[in-house]
């Protein structure tokens, strides 16, 4: 019975290791940061949306929402490295990710989907003619 209850301890305590260490990708890290209007480029400003960052697996999910931007401004999103600072970004290491145009009230959603580009720490840039948005610095993905 000894050998029975030694087997059967293993057994569990292997599988519970197996279920600790298991992580679905329904449970990968998120992370939202405000959006603010950031028209002086010292990042103050007012909150105009948020962005949303959410790794699964090898690739990662990008969602920003403007609530409160300039009515009929079309704006490139860009994903910029960081120091870890106010857009102290790396200039050898941004990439555009699209486009978002806001409606006539200055509402406008964006979403992608890839492979990380850069890794380490992120903030986004989402700039038009009239609007400069900036995200906040993001824990590498």
């Amino acid at each position: 019975m000894k050998i029975r209850k030694g087997v059967l301890f293993s057994f569990l305590l292997v599988a519970g290791l197996s279920f600790v260490g298991f992580s679905p990708q329904s449970y990968a890290a998120k992370q939202k940061k405000n959006l603010i209007d950031d028209s002086s480029l010292d990042c103050s400003g007012s909150t105009v949306g948020k962005v949303i960052v959410v790794k699964k697996g090898s690739d990662v999910i990008v969602k920003v929402k403007i609530t409160n931007g300039i009515p009929n401004e079309a704006c490139g999103v860009f994903w910029v490295c960081s120091n870890g600072g106010c857009r102290d970004g790396n200039g050898n290491c941004s990439l555009r990710l699209g486009e978002t145009t806001m409606n006539g009230s200055g509402k406008g959603k964006f979403k992608w989907k890839g492979s990380i580009p850069f890794e380490g720490r992120v903030y986004f840039d989402i700039s038009g003619t009239a609007g400069v948005y900036y995200s906040g610095v993001f824990d590498a993905p």
